[in-house]
């Protein structure tokens, strides 16, 4: 979030008072006794860094807790739409497998069918080669029984 109006300006370097400057680790002192206001001047000027430490820390205090919970509504989100994510893809793993073992099922009846269907036409083959076996030695008897007479 971009700090914006008041935030803004508690985020920006602040210029120490009248009289005090900062050192390299931000700490203030009085650049000369005589430059100085009383002690009550001091203290108040202190106090108003103070409150406006204070000031910024609550407003970025603020801003960490409003991050932290935008995290946790992200977090939140994202575990449901995982979760629903799981869930669908579950479902179509199952539909897949039961629509996998119905073919199954239907490809081994489907065999078994063929399967009968071909030894009964054996069957019909031995019986036809029965049957021509029978009717060859038929002929040749009848043949024979002729004297082999054929008209040509």
């Amino acid at each position: 979030m971009i700090p914006t109006g008041e935030s803004r300006r508690q985020l920006e370097p602040r210029s120490p008072p009248q009289g005090l400057q900062k050192t390299a680790s931000g700490a203030s002192f009085n650049a000369t006794s005589s430059q100085s206001a009383s002690i009550k001047g001091q203290l108040q000027a202190l106090d108003d860094i103070i409150r406006q430490l204070r000031e910024e820390e609550a407003v970025v205090t603020k801003e960490v807790q409003r991050l932290r919970a935008e995290k946790d509504t992200s977090d939140n989100e994202l575990n449901h739409q995982t979760a629903d994510s799981r869930s669908m893809l579950q479902e179509e793993v199952t539909a897949a497998e039961e629509e996998m073992q119905r073919h199954i099922a239907s490809q081994k009846a489907e065999n078994s069918r063929l399967q009968i269907q071909i030894t009964q036409l054996k069957t019909d083959k031995a019986n036809l080669q029965d049957q021509i076996i029978a009717l060859t030695k038929r002929v040749q008897d009848i043949e024979n029984s002729l004297g082999h007479e054929r008209p040509s």
